[in-house]
Order: structure tokens, then sequence, then C-alpha cells
């Protein structure tokens, strides 16, 4: 990330502890006007704890943020791989993992009742997965089943003389 994104996101980060610590204090007080009246705290208390929870929440975002400008950051050559570390076996084999991930998809579609949640849920799921294909292998249809070669061994069948049989052509 560049270092001027960091620098603003640094700012926003300490601008949200000090309102924090603002929100705290001003919660400390009610508490001290709450116990001084021999009112219930309880709720007030339990209020002061989110807020410093919130503020420690706010406090590690300003520790990740020096954290991210204190490394140095290398420049990526461009259309170079994000990860290094997947290879090409990799790459088959989350292939095989969508193809499956495809295959019970249109399982649970198929059982589900026709305009259900679960089957709209399955659909999106199912075009998802096609739409990845797409982005990995530039072709939507990479999971979709392969035409059936049965007309080809019935045409090469006739092709030489002979009529097929329909048991043993499949």
């Amino acid at each position: 990330m560049e270092n001027t994104a960091l620098i603003g996101r640094l700012e926003a980060a300490r601008r949200r502890a000090k309102l924090g610590q603002d929100q705290i204090d001003r919660q400390r007080m009610v508490i001290a006007t709450l116990f001084s009246a021999r009112a219930e705290t309880t709720e007030a208390e339990n209020r002061l704890r989110v807020y410093e929870k919130l503020h420690d929440n706010y406090i590690a975002d300003i520790e990740r943020i020096l954290r991210a400008m204190a490394s140095p950051s290398i420049p990526r050559p461009e259309g170079e791989r994000q990860s290094p570390h997947f290879s090409a076996k990799d790459m088959e084999l989350f292939l095989e993992v969508l193809r499956r991930a495809q295959e019970f998809a249109i399982k649970y579609e198929s059982a589900q009742d026709w305009g259900s949640d679960g089957r709209k849920k399955a659909a999106a799921f199912h075009r998802a997965i096609d739409d990845f294909a797409r982005q990995l292998t530039g072709e939507r249809e990479y999971f979709w089943p392969k035409p059936s070669n049965y007309p080809n061994r019935l045409v090469f069948a006739l092709h030489r003389g002979r009529q097929p049989s329909p048991l043993r052509s499949l």
C-alpha cells in the first residue's frame, strides 16, 4: 500500500482513538455522577467497558498501520502472480475441487423445491463457480458436462460398414 494512503489511514485511526478516549472520559464522569447520586451504575459501567474495548481496537489499528509503514514493500512487476507458491499442480488440484463443488451445487440445487431460498443460493453458487472458471481458464463452461461421443461412435461404425450394437457402442 502506498505511504500516502497509509498516512491517511493513520490520521483517521488517530482521530478515532482520540474520540474514543473522549467517550471514555465522558462515560467515567457519568458513572461518577450516578455513583454520587446513589443511582444504578451497571448500565453505565457496561457502556464504559464497550468504549474501552473499542478504544483498544483503535490503538491496535494504529500500531498495525505503523508496522505496515515501517516494513519495506517490494513492488511486484506487472503480470506477476500474487503468490509464488501457487504452482501448476496447485491449479490442477484447485480446479478439481471447484469441479466437485460445482457437481455438489448442482445436486443440492436439484434437490431443493422450485423457487426456494436454498435453490436460489445454490444456483448463485453454481453461477459463481462458472464465473470463477472463466477467470481461471478463460472458459466459463469449463466444468460443464462434455457432449457425449456416442454419435461419433455411431458414425465411425457406419463408416466402417457394420451395424453398431447399442450396448457395445456405449
